[in-house]
């Protein structure tokens, strides 16, 4: 068995296996590919032996498998800034509806992350703008707003605000995220101040202390020591593309299922009109029929 080193985008042809360990009869199946998804690709497995009857095999980043008679090649080159197409100020103003002045200094940082991540076919990119553009107000800001009035915090969380409470914490951003926050995703107690240290940040608003850390290591940052530095365009912007890709979204994207993807992100369906809205927009500009 030969590897060749060699990174790439493959495109399914049909649904079929990708397989965990390198092709025989006793082979583990890691989870069934959609026809039309897209898959990366790092090397090419010449058997040597024609074993099973099948040609080559290539191999994924997580080190699985596909038989490549299942998917054709969309590009056998590897992923970097010289090949991938970015999207271009007019695009991006297209798609959140702003003056290009608003968006200069934003765009270097929304096609990097997409590239780092690998977010780069047409409709992945398109659901990755749509649903952080509605995070973050279509980019306007990096920090999760929480200055609730008292009707809007007890239909927001109805658990835990009744109306003689809400009154006590409406319109105190700060007190609010520590009441909400408290106790859960790695947070301490409402007097621990964690709430309000960790709450949403970034396009995609990583929240809580447990998802600061995990972000922190795949992005090489102190975020439990600096959490403010997912406010900066840059972390904010590889933070989303780092959730993106840690919670394998470009699979649901390239499946068309925006909806699964809201779920993941918002943990339900808040905002959907509005996450759609900015889905179409962005469709129409990357010429997605």
């Amino acid at each position: 068995m030969n590897f060749i080193k060699k990174e790439g985008i493959a495109k399914a042809l049909k649904e079929f296996h990708l397989r965990k360990d390198y092709p025989s009869r006793q082979t583990i199946v890691i989870r069934q590919i959609s026809a039309g998804e897209t898959i990366k690709f790092v090397g090419l497995v010449d058997d040597g032996e024609n074993i099973n009857d099948n040609p080559n095999w290539f191999k994924t980043e997580e080190g699985n498998y596909f038989w490549s008679g299942n998917v054709e090649m969309i590009s056998d080159q590897p992923l970097t800034i010289e090949n991938y197409q970015p999207i271009t100020i007019a695009q991006l103003c297209t798609i959140i509806l702003c003056a290009p002045v608003k968006v200069i200094e934003l765009i270097n940082h929304l096609n990097q992350s997409m590239i780092e991540f690998s977010i780069i076919t047409p409709l992945q990119q398109a659901a990755f703008i749509a649903q952080t553009a509605h995070e973050s107000i279509g980019y306007t800001t990096f920090h999760e707003n929480l200055n609730y009035s008292a009707g809007a915090l007890v239909r927001t969380w109805p658990k835990r605000f009744a109306s003689e409470t809400a009154i006590l914490y409406a319109r105190q951003p700060e007190k609010i995220a520590n009441c909400v926050y408290a106790n859960r995703i790695g947070n301490g107690n409402e007097t621990s101040g964690d709430g309000w240290r960790y709450c949403g940040r970034g396009i995609i608003q990583i929240t809580g202390k447990d998802n600061y850390k995990t972000c922190g290591i795949g992005l090489g940052l102190d975020l439990i020591s600096s959490p403010e530095l997912l406010e900066q365009p840059a972390n904010a912007f590889r933070s989303g593309a780092w959730f993106w890709k840690s919670h394998n979204l470009n699979s649901l994207a390239d499946k068309g299922d925006f909806l699964g993807i809201t779920r993941i992100i918002n943990g339900g369906t808040i905002g959907q009109e509005d996450r759609e809205r900015y889905y179409i927009h962005a469709k129409i500009a990357l010429g997605i029929s």
